[in-house]
């Protein structure tokens, strides 16, 4: 046997075991990458027809969702219909001191300035109350006015108490009722009055 393949014999010998391991661990990386390379392209093809679907949609955005708008003929038509009827200023002065005996409130005579807007079409009646009693039944007198009559306002509030210990409380309530004239369309000629004030 010549040197070589004796050195080549004995070299084989003092390896052993190794060259089995070497073999299986040849084979099982060809096994892993034969695995592994399939599912790396069926992932590769899912994310471009990803790519590709999110293009698409950007490309082509929704359409907006168009909401038909009220038109300003339809909000003055609300407004209208909101207000009280000129001229029935009776009907709420009635309430006025009715809620005001219901919350046991000493109303006094008030007094009142009726205008006419000509800009807006409308009336408004400016009324000053004063009123005596606790600060929780005038609380409970506006709002109750407020609810019974949707057309007025409350504009104002001015309290005055005659001293520390009195548990009442003097205050003038300043609202201001809205009215429409007799036909309050829009094509209508509304009547023409001249500011007024009065007591009530």
């Amino acid at each position: 046997m010549n040197p070589l393949a004796l050195r080549l014999h004995i070299g084989l010998i003092r390896m052993g075991w190794m060259i089995p391991a070497v073999v299986v661990l040849a084979v099982i990386s060809v096994a892993l990458f034969a695995w592994w390379l399939p599912s790396e392209r069926v992932a590769l093809k899912h994310a471009k027809t990803e790519f590709a679907k999110a293009s698409a949609e950007l490309s082509h955005p929704p359409s907006k969702v168009v909401v038909p708008q009220a038109t300003s003929t339809h909000h003055l038509a609300v407004f209208y219909r909101a207000l009280g009827r000129y001229p029935e200023i009776e009907t709420p002065i009635s309430t006025f001191f009715q809620i005001a005996g219901d919350t046991a409130l000493a109303l006094k005579q008030g007094d009142y300035q009726a205008v006419y807007e000509r800009a807006g079409r409308y009336y408004a009646y400016r009324i000053t109350l004063p009123v005596r009693g606790s600060y929780s039944n005038i609380r409970k007198f506006c709002d109750q006015a407020l609810t019974a009559i949707p057309y007025a306002a409350l504009d104002g509030l001015q309290f005055k108490r005659a001293s520390i210990s009195d548990p009442n409380i003097e205050a003038k309530l300043q609202f201001t009722l809205y009215f429409g004239g007799q036909s309050p369309t829009l094509d209508s000629t509304p009547p023409t009055p001249s500011a007024t004030e009065g007591t009530l």
